[in-house]
């Protein structure tokens, strides 16, 4: 809610925390791998997201650090086809591409909407948070094995 340099890296320090933690519980989640080792998600992670944002910089595109959540989301679909997660990640990815659209036309935007356009780039990220957060619950809940709260 802040313009200021303090509160920018706050706020891409927590989505970077979200994605790197998502990448983790990811891994172990859908794909079975046990804690100890699904937090070799991370560095996979940086493999794709460093040439995704290394590309969208390259190509002129602002905020081209959040090219690789970007790419991930789709990356993911792709990893959820055969157990029937990958519309809410294809969903998840197309929304946070409306999100980056807004986030990158807010300045512009801003000399004849002063409001601008930033406060709907934090609305579209809860919502692909939610939607990537529930669909992990609902599957970490369903699968067999796992204790949960009250067990």
């Amino acid at each position: 809610m802040l313009a200021t340099a303090w509160a920018g890296m706050a706020d891409s320090a927590a989505i970077a925390l979200f994605v790197l933690g998502y990448a983790v519980v990811f891994a172990h989640v859908f794909l079975r791998v046990p804690w100890r080792w699904a937090w070799l998600a991370i560095p996979v992670f940086a493999g794709i997201g460093v040439p995704a944002g290394l590309a969208a910089d390259a190509l002129g595109m602002p905020g081209s650090y959040y090219a690789a959540p970007l790419v991930t989301l789709f990356v993911l679909a792709a990893l959820t086809i055969r157990d029937g997660a990958w519309p809410v990640f294809l969903t998840a990815g197309g929304l946070f591409g409306v999100s980056l659209t807004f986030r990158s036309m807010d300045h512009t935007v801003c000399g004849s909407f002063p409001p601008g356009t930033h406060f709907l780039w934090h609305l579209c990220n809860a919502t692909v948070l939610y939607l990537v957060s529930r669909t992990a619950v609902r599957r970490w809940v369903g699968s067999p094995g796992q204790v949960t709260a009250g067990a």
